[in-house]
């Protein structure tokens, strides 16, 4: 632990306030040095209080800006035509009110420079009159043209961001289902899982088959769908070890072949799992459950494992004929 030099002959002693700000235990450094002003030990008794003060807020906006970080994702994932549109009329409106506002206005104060102007001028000032005269109707018509030119720009570069952002979110879901579609399917997982227990049954090691089943909306299209399977492919991705595989079984069901994993660890695994998808729920909703399936505590054989995977599967699906694996004779 690293401390603080007090020069000597010192009297302010400006080290032990960094002390007690720094270190708690340095709290009752106000009543053995002697201080300038009674303010610095009142200030220093207060130091735990201020410390804890700052602490608070510290964490506050932490979590303000994760959550607003969160939000953003969220709101950029759909975009609302019609609360677009509305706001779009909503500020044309406003911006039409402005002109004709600002042409009354003006209107009205050239009826009344009129007379003075052209009825019952000013001889000596009579064309510095009428040029100011023209020159402010000049002016106000600029301006008016100002405000729609304006309004015209900005509904022009939104409508680019908007196409820009459309953009991004098509190529945001077209990467999600080519990330599905470059998954390895249900024939590469059939000969992992036959590869990885005939290991397994021979080495006498614990092997685990993780599935997860997403249940999303059913008012989502397939394009969100897709996006939210693919989210959720390379948030699991993120918590797998080196020597576990993930594979798209079905439209929605991934298959996880643990290998040397007993139930306990999987269950921990799993539990990072559902950690790691509270993004993808927030974002997209839906559910995500898991369910645990391992040798030799719940299955003795691999015709079993394969049974459980073809209850989950959908009706549709053909089996490929999978190699038999040869079950130990129990002694």
């Amino acid at each position: 632990m690293h401390a603080f030099r007090i020069p000597k002959g010192s009297t302010g002693c400006p080290g032990v306030g960094c002390l007690a700000i720094v270190y708690p235990e340095f709290q009752g450094a106000s009543s053995r040095y002697p201080f300038r002003h009674a303010s610095t030990a009142r200030l220093l008794r207060q130091a735990p209080l201020l410390a804890n003060i700052a602490r608070t807020h510290r964490i506050a906006f932490l979590c303000a800006a994760r959550l607003s970080i969160r939000q953003v994702e969220t709101a950029m994932a759909t975009i609302n035509r019609q609360e677009l549109d509305r706001l779009e009329r909503r500020e044309l409106q406003l911006t039409i009110m402005a002109a004709v506002f600002v042409f009354v206005l003006a209107s009205g104060l050239a009826v009344f420079m009129y007379p003075l102007v052209f009825v019952h001028p000013d001889i000596a000032n009579r064309w510095t009159l009428r040029v100011a005269f023209f020159g402010f109707c000049a002016l106000t018509l600029l301006f008016i043209g100002y405000l729609l030119e304006r309004q015209s720009t900005v509904r022009k570069l939104k409508q680019q961001i908007l196409e820009e952002l459309e953009r991004n979110i098509e190529l945001r879901l077209q990467a999600s289902a080519d990330l599905l579609q470059t998954m390895p399917d249900i024939n590469h997982f059939w000969d992992r899982l036959t590869m990885e227990y005939r290991r397994a049954m021979t080495m006498q090691k614990n092997l685990t088959l993780l599935l997860v089943r997403a249940k999303l909306g059913a008012a989502s299209n397939a394009g969100d769908n897709a996006s939210a399977l693919g989210d959720a492919a390379k948030a699991m991705s993120r918590k797998l070890r080196p020597t576990d595989s993930i594979y798209h079984l079905a439209p929605d069901l991934f298959g996880l072949v643990l290998p040397e994993t007993d139930t306990l660890n999987a269950k921990r695994i799993a539990v990072r799992l559902q950690e790691e998808l509270q993004s993808v729920r927030a974002k997209h909703g839906g559910t995500f459950d898991t369910s645990i399936h391992n040798y030799p505590e719940h299955v003795q054989s691999s015709h079993e494992l394969e049974d459980i995977v073809k209850s989950m599967l959908p009706v549709k699906e053909e089996y490929p004929a999978t190699a038999s694996v040869p079950v130990p004779a129990k002694a």
